[in-house]
Parts: structure tokens; sequence; C-alpha cells
């Protein structure tokens, strides 16, 4: 049985290498050399690199849904709400590869990491990821009540802050990762905020 620690290496090996090598070239034996952890004992507990895929995904997914929840839940003004959200959505997804790539996977050109990719998405997850857009919606429609947003739907303007983070994402590997990817949490915000302010 793996200790936290060695499930923090693995993972964060994992996570680097996918970015290196991208998912579909990656293999046991390099997360196995880049984490310091014996390749049969990875093996042993995760079998194939779409296990270790999932639960780096998994993880991503709880975090973002904890954050979510206390989000919604605190006191404080929805504008702020959402310029914090975006901020911690930017940081897990450069965080979080699977995350990260997943989102900008463009389904009508998928590549072999993409279809990798799209292999460890469950009903659950999608949901989750549904779920957590409806918590979005009710950040927008509290705004709404506090007379800061207009009268716009809070579902739709969350699916629209859902777009603009996938666009400044694709910018962000286009333009080589030049720069921490939080660092454009105020752009998006400011655009977001003012497209839907009253």
């Amino acid at each position: 049985m793996l200790t936290q620690e060695e499930r923090e290496k693995i993972f964060n090996a994992a996570q680097k290498i996918f970015d290196e090598k991208g998912v579909h070239d990656a293999t046991l034996e390099d997360i196995s050399d880049a984490s310091g952890i014996a390749l049969p004992t990875i093996v042993e507990n995760f079998n194939n690199k779409s296990k270790i895929l999932n639960e780096i995904l998994s993880g991503g997914i709880e975090v973002i849904t904890q954050y979510l929840h206390k989000l919604i839940n605190e006191r404080g003004k929805s504008d702020v709400k959402i310029t914090r959200l975006v901020r911690k959505l930017l940081q897990s997804y450069e965080e979080y590869y699977p995350m990260f790539k997943l989102i900008g996977i463009n389904m009508e050109s998928l590549n072999q990491e993409d279809l990798e990719l799209k292999g460890v998405l469950e009903h659950e997850k999608i949901e989750r990821y549904r779920q957590n857009t409806t918590i979005i919606g009710r950040l927008i429609a509290k705004g709404q009540s506090e007379g800061i947003f207009a009268d716009i739907n809070p579902q739709a303007a969350a699916y629209l802050l859902r777009g603009m983070i996938t666009a400044i994402i694709k910018y962000w590997q286009a333009t080589g990762k030049t720069q921490p990817l939080e660092n454009f949490a105020d752009l998006v915000t400011k655009i977001f905020i003012k497209g839907i302010s009253k």
C-alpha cells in the first residue's frame, strides 16, 4: 500500500511527464523514473496510466467542488467572489494537468491524447462539472439580487464565464506559458463582470 507521500510523488511526477511528453507518449516507466517510486510498485497500485490520470482528475475536480461550496456560503459581494473563483479555477487548471487539457479539448478535432483524456471522463465527473457550473450560476443570481448584475440568465452567464476561461487557457498555451495562468484572472474577471454589470 502506498503512503500519501508516495502517491503525491507519483501524481506530481505524472503531471510533469504528461506536460512534457503528452499523455499518449508518457509511460509508467517515465513516471517511475521521475517519481523515484519503483515501477512494480506503481503497476501494482495503478495498473496503467489511465488510472493515474483518473485519480488526478478526480482530485482536481474535488478541490474545485469544495472551493465552490465554501465560496457560495461565505459572506461578501458576488463580484468579489467571482473574482476569487476565477483565480482559483486558473490556479487549479495549471496545477492539475488533466483538467487543463480537458478544458482545452476541441471536440471537433480530437487527437490521440484528447481521446485518452476523454476516455477517463466518467458520467460522475461530467455531472460534477455541470453541478459546479450551476453553483457559479447561483453566484451570478446572488449578484443580481444584490443589484450588481443585469437581468440575464445566470446559468447561461456561468457557461459564458467557463468559455472565457477556456479561451484564456488556449491563449496561454499558444503563447508558450510564459507566465502563471492565474495572472490572467484579473483580465477574465474584468471583462466578464463588466459585460454582465448593470
